[in-house]
């Protein structure tokens, strides 16, 4: 997927780009693939580390880069052509990080795919909105609390601003975009929203469920962090809605903790749902289902089988 991710920021209709790729370590033939992509644009620039985690990669890559302003992009994911062209007028224009709408694909080869092959024949490959009902002219961080609803590869930010406060959190595997978003809109307030989709997000066969508790897990201890740190968020983002939010996220670990065949976790997370907004009609389902927990893993799995 990696050559794909790549060639989606070199095409850019803006050409005037730096391509900083960080090999996190890879044990297959990524290293490989990284140099002969290096070796056909001087554009790209590519750094290897010893496996270090997200954030570290993602700050590796951070200090190194010459452009006065960045986007992050992971290897499985691209641009629309104009992205960087449009958002770069965006964010100028306000001197603050800017950020637009995204596609959801599928993509069961998890090979290369060009985002103009997408937008040719968007049924064919699952094409559909990141967001279902239409965002607002900006972000703001009680919009943040509510949902995550910026991607990774959705926003543009001025790198001296992000280098400023630290870049990613060490340590921190999953959200870490969330937390970072956060981090500087708390610093330059709210930001202007670019309604069209000028990225792509893919779905395909090896991102494992198990993810989802994970990052349910770590977006709700973001959540409270955040909150403890600016509490007048609380009235902004509203009591009730704050409280789904929460029920959301805690719902989310229990599912996953079901399909792992993990009741215990699967129950704690339901209650702690449940503590949040009672009326959950699935947190009660996930609660019900914790004691058997294998049952539900194996009837799960014959039917997506017989689908």
């Amino acid at each position: 997927m990696l050559p794909g991710a790549i060639q989606s920021v070199l095409a850019q209709t803006l050409p005037d780009v730096e391509v900083v790729v960080v090999d996190d370590g890879s044990e297959d033939d990524t290293p490989k693939v990284c140099t002969m992509l290096a070796n056909g644009d001087p554009r790209v620039v590519v750094l290897r580390i010893t496996h270090s985690g997200r954030s570290a990669a993602r700050n590796y890559g951070l200090a190194r880069a010459r452009g006065a302003w960045l986007s992050f992009l992971d290897d499985d994911d691209l641009l629309v052509p104009s992205f960087v062209e449009k958002m770069l007028r965006l964010a100028s224009a306000s001197a603050t990080p800017c950020a637009c709408e995204a596609w959801l694909f599928d993509d069961a080869s998890a090979g290369s795919v060009a985002p103009l092959d997408l937008l040719a024949a968007p049924e064919r490959h699952g094409l559909r909105p990141v967001h279902k009902s239409a965002l607002g002219g900006t972000a703001t961080m009680a919009d943040l609390i509510a949902a995550s609803i910026l991607p990774l590869n959705t926003v543009l930010a001025p790198t001296d601003l992000v280098r400023a406060l630290g870049g990613f959190r060490k340590g921190l595997e999953h959200c870490e975009d969330y937390d970072l978003w956060l981090r500087l809109m708390a610093h330059t307030g709210p930001w202007p929203l670019l309604h069209e989709r000028l990225a792509f997000i893919r779905c395909h066969p090896s991102q494992t469920t198990h993810e989802i508790g994970k990052m349910a897990r770590a977006a709700a201890e973001i959540i409270a962090a955040t909150l403890q740190a600016h509490p007048e968020l609380i009235a902004a983002v509203g009591r009730s809605r704050l409280r789904r939010r929460i029920a959301f996220l805690h719902r989310e670990a229990a599912y996953a903790a079901l399909l792992a065949g993990d009741g215990v976790s699967a129950r704690r997370s339901a209650l702690a749902s449940l503590r949040s907004w009672g009326l959950d009609p699935k947190a009660w389902a996930y609660l019900l289902l914790s004691p058997r927990s294998d049952l539900y893993y194996k009837v799960r799995s014959r039917l997506r089988r017989g689908s």
